[in-house]
């Protein structure tokens, strides 16, 4: 019976061990899968150290931030003393290991279920799992998280099927990666990665075995690097080994390219470098090489790329041909974020080929300089420069875009503005140049400027209120400028000689009083008061003495040029009066249903006189001079009455006297307002159909003859939002006398029903359609609501490829595949009047556009014809292929002097650019 007792006192034991065993576990469970994202990973280790070691095996279900369902299911228990010592012994604390604590703690989450092996520490996490630790962020459908060893492994799953999801992403920091599997140690901060794929800068790097060190340099084997984004890159340089340096460099060893998946061994490499920064960094520019039929062999581009600190680079390029020509650009960029940004380019070339006898040696030279400044800077003032000067040349031999090569003439301007808040005051600085390359006349205007104040009213109090008085209305004003002038020819433009004989200055103010009256509403008079002087730097007269040249048979005028300041000013008073009526016509639609509701036309005629009168001697003038010459033509002595300051830029005050003119005006428009079709608000529209039907002339009743001026007309309209009209007439009311001079007679005298003679006409149509598809047409560009289309100019680009692209930029060229079509015509005409012969007439047409045969195709180009000549001039047509990580361009031109072709295929990417093939016989060689 004894035996029988003990063992029902051990079955109490273990029932009663049983009990308290479970709820124990159970309350432990759960807090030790709470502690997951309440303690870190290190207190996570101490707590499960701390606890019973028991094996039972922990399933979750529906685990969420809300909710958490733990079953426990007991293993088998053996009623044995042997059983029962074992299972109490484990209650001892193990000892504590410091070198196992981490630094920081550890979060972790799954949305499918955990298991928790307390044994060997160890935790599982299944679907969508996700693991937090310091700035390292894994996910993937498992990870196993090893306490003991600090480690933590992860994979994805594979279906029947074979496919793959739930792959591990790794994250830490700003760099990201993806693979089959990795283990990372969080100790060592290293691991092993399995069939990784990576982003370094703009390419994509794939490992088949990747080791991690604590320094984050990365160890691979049979590795791919690519621009390509596809899971299975089309193109890849094949990489038997290699490390990548984060933020830094790739360096491989042996390596070859493959495409579509055929390797192609002999275009290999022994070592690559593949520089893998974000931050800027020097270097240098791989060359392009070639043959040209007049210059012979070349490399183009070769250079090197600086940077200079955070807010700007410099680049210098040079061309060098077997001929013995050769060019050097250098381009400084700057940005300035919030302040300014900028490019300065000076480009110098020689011209040469010593192989070739009487062949003209030419050097050429371009300035180019843009900076803008960010309107957050300053709101009081502003500075910008949009500078393109260069030999006529240059652009002939040494520059690639076609706009260079067919523009005629080029503007340069620099301007500086600066207001003063709560003034009245003003500055502006400028300096402009125009280049004419068909003559070769050059305008220098360096520098002019302006300082002006707006009108004040002197006699007004601050807080007066209530109606003016009429000394209250008394306004004053100041406006100066000064002017530097040269008139040159492109050759001398830099030759000393050139700015000391033809430079030209000056400047002058004025101090206008006026006030204001009004007769009704529609008469205003205007009596003002402006003193106005002159100051000059040169003055001129011609000599008593005329001498007579036996050479042309002629008595030559003597003008003597005196270099000395002289100040001219004069008081004059002056009243202007106009006359602004306003006429409306308006025809209203009898019938219900119309759709057009009323016609309304809008006459605006203006009538405004002005006058000054000759103050000469009250002002005490005297700079006027006869001279007396004897004409050979005529045979007779003639006397003609000149100014000292003929010639200069600014007139002297009352030069003319006594003046005045009226001017008569009369502007017209033309709307119709018609009832909504499928609107369902009611609200009728407004629709424009003449923007204006302007005529003006003015008549001087002080002047001898012709006093009245030509009649000019301008009207024009834009029709259904696609096509645009615009119309410039001029007319003359006087006749002509046999040699096409104007006389003093009316043309209407004798050309009974015509009001005025025909002088010039001007029509410029444009007409743009686009399909719809593409999204909405009136959308703008991301890129320019940034303001990130900034004005860069590159000089290493070719008229053979696509005009908009720029080598060595960090993206490809942009090709909008999101208008399958589009289509642009303009056409311009101009005839001018030739009373000697027949009339001048220009007649042009331009056609532009666009269709995109597929979302990978796009083929584009422009022509232009001469309707009056009857020819074709400037035509390039584009094929475009967006081959995914590749790129296809096409180009030709097929007509006149630069007629030519481009084939290019080229890996996407700047930093894979030079990956290419192209094939373009240069246009130089027609010349």
């Amino acid at each position: 019976m004894q035996p029988l007792a003990t063992n029902n006192h051990v079955a109490k034991i273990v029932l009663k061990f049983l009990s308290v065993s479970v709820r124990s576990v159970l309350f432990l469970t759960i807090a030790i899968i709470v502690s997951g994202s309440i303690y870190g990973k290190n207190d996570l280790h101490t707590y499960l150290q701390d606890t019973l070691n028991y094996e039972d095996s922990i399933q979750t279900s529906a685990f969420s931030n809300d909710s958490l369902i733990v079953t426990v299911i007991s293993d088998s228990l053996q009623a044995s003393d042997t059983t029962l010592t074992d299972s109490l012994s484990v209650v001892k604390k193990p000892a504590e290991k410091k070198s196992d604590r981490l630094e920081d703690k550890v979060t972790y989450s799954s949305t499918d279920s955990m298991r928790v092996e307390i044994q060997t520490q160890k935790l599982h996490l299944y679907g969508d799992a996700k693991v937090d630790y310091e700035n390292i962020e894994l996910k993937a459908y498992y990870i196993m998280l090893d306490l003991a060893k600090s480690e933590v492994f992860a994979k994805g799953i594979t279906d029947s099927l074979g496919n793959t999801s739930g792959k591990p992403d790794f994250k830490q920091g700003s760099k990201s990666f993806q693979s089959d599997s990795i283990r990372y140690n969080f100790d060592t901060k290293s691991g092993i990665i399995y069939h990784m794929v990576t982003k370094e800068g703009e390419g994509y790097l794939h490992s088949e075995k990747t080791k991690r060190h604590p320094d984050e340099h990365i160890h691979l084997e049979n590795g791919k690097y690519t621009t390509c984004d596809a899971d299975h890159p089309h193109f890849y340089l094949a990489l038997t080994k290699g490390i990548v340096i984060p933020d830094d460099k790739i360096i491989t060893g042996p390596a070859y390219l493959v495409v579509a998946d055929v390797p192609i061994r002999f275009f290999g490499i022994p070592f690559g470098f593949f520089p893998n920064t974000t931050e800027r960094a020097s270097g240098i520019l791989i060359p392009t090489y070639g043959e040209e039929r007049g210059r012979g062999f070349f490399l183009r581009d070769l250079g090197w790329y600086q940077v200079l600190g955070d807010y700007a680079d410099w680049r210098i390029q040079a061309d060098a041909y077997t001929s013995y020509s050769w060019a050097v650009r250098n381009t400084v960029s700057y940005k300035w974020r919030y302040h300014f940004n900028g490019n300065f380019s000076f480009n110098y070339a020689v011209n040469d080929n010593k192989n070739e006898l009487n062949y003209p040696k030419k050097k050429d030279y371009s300035l180019r300089w843009s900076h803008r400044q960010d309107a957050k800077a300053n709101p009081t003032q502003n500075f910008s420069a949009s500078v393109n000067f260069s030999s006529s040349e240059y652009d002939r031999y040494h520059s690639y875009n076609s706009s260079d090569y067919l523009n005629t003439s080029t503007n340069s301007s620099i301007s500086y503005t600066k207001r003063w808040p709560n003034t009245p005051f003003n500055l502006s600085l400028s300096a402009n140049a125009n280049q004419n390359r068909q003559t070769e006349k050059v305008d220098l205007n360096v520098p002019t400027g302006s300082f002006n104040m707006s009108s004040i009213y002197p006699f007004r109090s601050k807080n007066g209120a209530g109606d003016y008085k009429w000394y209250e209305n008394i306004s004053l004003t100041y406006s100066s400028n000064f002017k530097n002038q040269v008139n040159t020819y492109n050759n001398v433009v830099f030759e000393p000689e050139t700015w000391k004989d033809s430079l030209k200055n000056g400047f002058e103010h004025s101090v206008p009083l006026a006030i204001n009256f009004k007769l009704g509403k529609l008469v205003t008079i205007t009596p003002s008061i402006n003193y106005r002087g002159v100051l000059f730097t040169q003055y001129s007269k011609y000599s008593n003495v005329v001498e007579y040249d036996s050479t042309s048979g002629d008595y030559v005028k003597n003008k003597i040029v005196y270099n000395k300041l002289k100040y001219e000013q004069a008081v004059n008073p002056s009243v202007s009066v106009s006359f602004t009526p306003k006429f409306y016509g308006i025809l209203n639609s009898t019938k219900e249903d119309s759709y057009i509701e009323a016609i309304r036309h809008v006459m605006s005629p203006t009538a405004s006189f002005s006058f000054v009168p000759d103050m000469r001697k009250i002002n005490n003038v005297d700079y006027y001079d006869t001279l007396h010459y004897f004409n050979n033509r005529q045979n007779r002595w003639e006397s003609v009455p000149y100014s000292w300051y003929d010639g200069q830029l600014f007139n002297p005050p009352a030069i003319n006297g006594r003046s005045g003119s009226l001017r008569l005006a009369l502007n017209n428009t033309l709307e119709m307002k018609v009832r909504p079709k499928n609107d369902t608000t009611g609200e009728s529209k407004k629709v424009t159909l003449l923007d204006n039907l302007n005529f003006a002339t003015s008549y001087n009743p002080f002047k001898d003859s012709p006093r009245w001026e030509d009649i000019s007309m301008v009207t024009g309209t834009r029709l259904f939002d696609k096509l645009d009209i615009r119309v410039n007439g001029r007319f003359s009311p006087y006749a002509l006398d046999s040699l096409g001079r104007k006389k003093d007679e009316f043309y209407i005298k004798n050309h009974r029903g015509k009001l005025a003679r025909f002088v010039s006409l001007s029509v410029n149509t444009s007409f743009g359609i686009r399909s719809a598809q593409g999204g909405d047409e009136n959308k703008t560009d991301e890129n320019e609501v940034q303001g990130t289309n900034e004005d860069v100019f590159y000089d290493d680009y070719y008229l053979e490829d696509d005009p908009d692209f720029i080598p060595g930029s960090s993206i490809g060229n942009y090709v909008d595949f999101d208008i399958p079509w589009s289509l642009n015509i303009n056409h311009s005409f101009s005839i001018i009047d030739n009373p000697q012969g027949k009339p001048n007439i220009t007649h042009t047409m331009n056609l532009s556009g666009d269709i995109s045969l597929t979302s990978k195709w796009k083929i584009g180009g422009q022509m232009n014809y001469d309707l009056e000549q009857k020819k074709v001039s400037y035509t390039t047509l584009n094929i475009y292929r967006d081959l995914h990580c590749w790129e296809m361009r096409f180009t030709v031109v097929p007509f006149g002097t630069r007629t030519s072709y481009s084939f290019t295929i080229q890996a996407k990417g700047s930093l894979l650019r030079d990956l290419k093939y192209e094939k373009k016989p240069n246009w130089y060689d027609r010349f």
